[in-house]
């Protein structure tokens, strides 16, 4: 826990180790997805407490913008999925795509 102190106030951060071997860390809203080091790629919604979902194995790249999720993998293959994730399943995009960028929700 890190603790600042000012005048008439104190202020405390507790920080919760979610993962670890993180090479992309992506925040969306109550959402957090990461993409470890071995090509896993995981993402959980809610608390910090909750459990991980998986996304799949060889992934280069998580995109999260609102409610989508996008998940490139290794071969150039996009995959999406769209809502809560407990009602969400993907849906596979095009073929050879180099890198996603997600705004507000728009795919590009």
């Amino acid at each position: 826990m890190t603790c600042q102190a000012r005048p008439g106030r104190t202020s405390c951060t507790t920080w919760v180790n979610t993962h670890d071997d993180v090479i992309q860390l992506v925040l969306a809203g109550n959402r957090i997805a990461v993409l470890l080091a071995d090509g896993t790629a995981r993402v959980k919604e809610g608390a910090l407490s909750a459990g991980w979902n998986d996304l799949g194995s060889q992934i280069t790249q998580v995109a999260l913008a609102g409610d989508r999720i996008a998940v490139l993998s290794a071969g150039g293959a996009l995959r999406l999925s769209q809502g809560p994730m407990e009602q969400s399943s993907f849906v596979d995009g095009p073929d050879h795509v180099v890198q996603v960028v997600m705004d507000s929700g728009v795919i590009s």
